[in-house]
């Protein structure tokens, strides 16, 4: 029989504490398991794969986003260089940045997947970055972005 309520902190570096909130009446020998995931998911844009893209040429993006314990969703944000402003809807109009949802490709594995997000409409003579993050079944999240992996600046030319 078990009763009662134990709470297990994790610290960084990996230490563990354990301490009973409530009295309880544990069963010696009781045991539970867990998967203990401090590390990020890995995203990577694959398109637009240059820094010069030819108006009308690219339709979506596409990547790749991994991680062990497996892949929750993936979202980015779209930003106006020339502007400051981020994609909101189908505008570049919020200041701020706005987290947009792409879609994740059925395939056999959680643990790497692809994703694809339409490309909306995109002004000629203008710079584009886009950033990507993934979020883990673990709750973690990207937050550092590297440019040629989850960071894409490009322009759009004629």
């Amino acid at each position: 029989q078990t009763s009662g309520h134990a709470e297990i902190s994790v610290f960084e570096g990996g230490g563990l504490s354990q301490h009973t909130i409530e009295q309880a009446n544990l069963t010696a020998g009781a045991t539970a398991s867990f998967v203990l995931n401090l590390r990020a998911p890995v995203t990577k844009i694959m398109t637009p794969s240059r820094t010069r893209v030819r108006a009308g040429a690219l339709t979506n993006f596409r990547g790749t986003a991994s991680d062990p314990t497996g892949i929750r969703s993936v979202s980015y944000t779209l930003q106006d260089a020339r502007s400051g402003r981020y994609l909101s809807g189908r505008r570049f109009s919020s200041r701020k940045p706005v987290l947009r949802r792409a879609r994740i490709e059925p395939t056999r594995s959680i643990t790497f997947v692809r994703w694809v997000a339409a490309v909306p409409r995109l002004t000629v003579d203008h710079t584009y970055v886009l950033r990507v993050t993934a979020l883990d079944r673990a709750g973690n999240s990207q937050v550092v972005f590297a440019r040629g992996a989850n960071l894409a600046r490009f322009s759009i030319k004629r």
